[in-house]
Order: C-alpha cells, then structure tokens, then sequence
C-alpha cells in the first residue's frame, strides 16, 4: 500500500510507501524537507455478541491523545513563501537519505516527471539465435572477396589456356585448275595382301576391255598399266578442280605431321578391305557385268587411292551438299571438285569415320576460290603412282559398253559413305 499526498510547498504529488508513514523525507520537486503524514492502524474489530447479536462499543484507553494530521493548509503555514529551502541549522540525517533514496536523489528538471529507465535482459535463446545468424553473416561475408578474386583468376586462365591453344580454322585461296588436266595412278596388287591371281584377272579383263565412269562432276577411266590397274580421274563437264594449300595453316600442319602414321594406317586398311571386297564382288559377276563393279568402289578404293590421310577425313561443303577430296599431292594440297563457278566453300572433317573427329578443336576451312592462272597446275600423283606425268589431253582408250551412266558425286548429307557410291 502507498502513501500519496501533497508536498505543502510546492503542490507536487508524492507517493511514498506506508513504511515510510510519519517520517521525514524530501519533496523530490522542491527539495524541501518536510514529513510524511501518518496513516492511523485500524481498529481491531469485536466479534458481535451472539445474544445481542450487536456491536459493542469500545472505549478508548484513559491516556490515549487523538493523532492530529497534518493539513496542507497547517504545513503550509509554516512553509518559506519565497521556498528558500530548508530552515538555517537544518541538519540532515543518514537515516533519511536511506529512508528516500528516490526522493532524495538530485533530479534533473528535463527528466523530472519521467518513469525511471529499466535495462531490458534479451531472452537467451533469442540472443544466442541472433549471434549465430551475426556470426554466419559476417562468415559468408568474409568469403565474397577471396570468390570475386578467385572467379577472375580462373576466368583468365581459362581465357589464356583457350588464346594458347592452336587453332584449326583459318582463311585460305584456293586456285582453280584447268578443266583438261587429269591425274593418273595406278594401283600394284602386289601392295596389298590381296589375291593376287584375282587382282591379276581384273587387270587382263580392263586390258580387254577398258571402262569408265562418267557424271557430272568426275571422269573416271580404268585401264590397264604395266604393273596394275591404272586409273585416270578428270574434272567432269559441270565441275573445277580447286586445289587447297590446306598446310599452309601451321597448326594443321603441325598436327597431321605428329599423327599422319594413324591416319595413312586407317586410310591403307579401308583401301585393302575395298580391293578385298572388289575382287570378290568381281569373281561373283557374270561374264560381260565383271567390269561394272568398279564404279561401286569410287570412295573406298579409287578416292582412298589418289589422297593420304588427311584428304581422306575432309570434305568440301558448298550449301548443303558436300564433296570429297579427290586428291591429295606430295606436299600435302587437297584438291576438290565443286560446281563450275564456286566461289568459296567450307572444310570439314568427316564425321562418320571411327578416328574422326581427328582434330582436337574445331577444324573449318574457308576457301575463297580464285581465277584461274594462265599456266596450268602441275598435279603430283600420290604414292604408288605411275612416273606418267599429269597430261591435259584426252584419254584415247576406248569405253566398254559396261560404263555407268552420267550420275552425281555430290552428297546430300555430311555423312559421306565409305564404300560404294
């Protein structure tokens, strides 16, 4: 229970607790001493006579003296009008700095009248929620420098490794030869491991009866040579002979020095299966039909025989029809046959052959197709090749009646078969 009254001097409301009933404190406004008024104990109170069922009246002790309140009016009586403070010679007791430490404490006017400050005690488990997510934050926080810089390192090493690397693509003139000029070759049975008596009956029955194949784009001529078949291949009426210093790129050149040995193996083992596959074919043909099983074997066999390794993987795209390579010459150019009038075409590689794709990057070739020059282009025959010289004449061997009739060598597809047409 507290106690509340009026400080006699200057009106301010004070509320003390009932312990403090009847002592001397000071007004917390005015600073002024002055006394707590007392609160009087109440009577006990008498049970009601069961009889009479009333109260009785009980009379107060002889020497008991009335306890007079103070007033406002009676204290302020005696009040400083001018609230000097308290009178001269007031002595201040400990006690009564004990008895109010409110009360007494110097008060600041800009503060008075305010509820006094209480520190506020966060719950534990919210603060120790809260330094843990502080903590993960200023953890993750410590992590985004060494990311940003560690993401740039590898950025520009990654840019550098991709600069250093050698690259397969390049821009190249390709020169378009005369149409009369031919490349001649002939195949020795004696190179491969075929059956040579076999091989020895195709060459007697070309000697007899030569054939020919002849299309749009390439002119094939089979006859016989002093050693072997001979093959003669020729621009057709709708294409040119573009030649490609495909080398003349040195990381091209590089690399199919370092891995030619694996491509002239894959290349000799296709020409072999091809000759196989062709003797076997032509002992099966009927008498009169022998010789129309050449032309069958214009990629495996007759193309395989005229490139090396590496015309042997590439192609001519023109739109979206492509070209082999025909051929290949001792230095490495690769000859292509395209439409008359070719301006520039693209090289690939072949994708469906088992050691494709052979280079380790992207290869593409752009070839810009230039005038032909007023000499003509000697053309180098491949190994195996007979020492007859490249001639621009006309072949004057007779045609057999089994020639094939004019068709395409153009492919639809970039897949381009192995064996057959």
């Amino acid at each position: 229970m507290a106690i509340e009254f009026h400080c006699p001097y200057c009106t301010a409301t004070v509320r003390v607790g009932d312990d403090a009933s009847g002592k001397i404190g000071r007004c917390p406004k005015c600073d002024t001493r002055l006394r707590v008024p007392t609160i009087p104990s109440p009577a006990p109170q008498t049970a009601p006579s069961p009889e009479t069922g009333a109260e009785t009246p009980v009379d107060p002790p002889a020497n008991a003296n009335p306890v007079q309140l103070p007033t406002a009016d009676s204290l302020q009586g005696q009040a400083d009008p001018g609230f000097a403070g308290p009178p001269e010679g007031a002595v201040e007791s400990p006690a009564e700095e004990a008895l109010f430490p409110d009360l007494n404490a110097p008060k600041d006017p800009k503060t008075l009248g305010q509820l006094p400050v209480v520190p506020v005690t966060d719950d534990p488990v919210t603060s120790k929620y809260i330094r843990r997510q502080k903590k993960k934050r200023a953890s993750l926080s410590g992590l985004i420098p060494p990311i940003l810089f560690g993401s740039i390192f590898v950025s520009v090493g990654i840019w550098f490794y991709m600069s250093s690397q050698p690259s397969y693509e390049g821009l190249l003139e390709g020169e378009r030869l005369n149409p009369s000029q031919s490349i001649r070759l002939e195949i020795k049975g004696a190179d491969f491991s075929i059956d040579q008596k076999v091989f020895s009956q195709i060459v007697d029955e070309v000697r007899k009866r030569p054939s020919a194949v002849r299309s749009n784009l390439v002119n094939l001529q089979f006859s016989a040579g002093s050693k072997g078949l001979e093959i003669s291949l020729r621009p057709g009426s709708e294409a040119d002979l573009v030649k490609v210093p495909i080398l003349q790129l040195e990381a091209v050149d590089q690399y199919y020095q370092e891995h030619l040995d694996t491509l002239e193996d894959a290349r000799l083992d296709e020409l072999k299966a091809g000759l196989i596959s062709l003797s076997e074919d032509w002992t099966n043909a009927p008498e009169g039909e022998k010789n129309s099983t050449l032309p069958n074997y214009r990629n495996q066999v007759v193309y395989n025989s005229f490139v090396k390794g590496l015309g042997r993987i590439c192609y001519a795209s023109v739109g979206n029809a492509i070209y082999p390579c025909v051929h290949e010459n001792s230095e490495g150019d690769l000859y292509f046959l395209v439409p008359v009038g070719t301006k520039e075409f693209w090289i690939k590689e072949r994708s469906e052959l088992p050691e494709t794709p052979f280079f380790p990057s992207s290869f593409l070739v752009h070839v810009q197709v230039a005038r032909p020059q007023l000499e003509e282009a000697e053309l180098v025959p491949v190994e195996n090749a007979s020492e007859e010289e490249a001639t621009g004449e006309e072949d004057s061997s007779p045609t057999s009646d089994e020639s094939m009739e004019p068709d395409s060598d153009a492919e639809t597809s970039p897949n381009m078969k192995s064996s057959g047409t």
